[in-house]
């Protein structure tokens, strides 16, 4: 399936018309669908390993780059 058809299937389910779901709205509806089911699916194809230093003064680590969901911090 192609993102097209995945935007015209999205539209027919709904039964709205680009009015309406524009092209903005409609991307953040399918990457809020994709950051859902990475949160639901716990796949090692989606698994990113990282280090990080701690700072005395600063009370935040930084994060990886294309972090979607933080599973555990050891």
């Amino acid at each position: 399936m192609t993102y097209t058809e995945l935007q015209q299937k999205i539209k027919d389910y709904t039964e709205v018309d680009a009015n309406v779901f524009t092209s903005t709205i409609l991307d953040g509806f399918i990457e809020n669908a994709e950051f859902r089911i990475f949160r639901d699916i716990d796949s090692d194809s989606n698994r990113r390993y990282d280090t990080a230093n701690l700072i005395t003064s600063d009370r935040f680590i930084g994060r990886p780059a294309g972090l979607l969901v933080v599973r555990s911090a050891q």
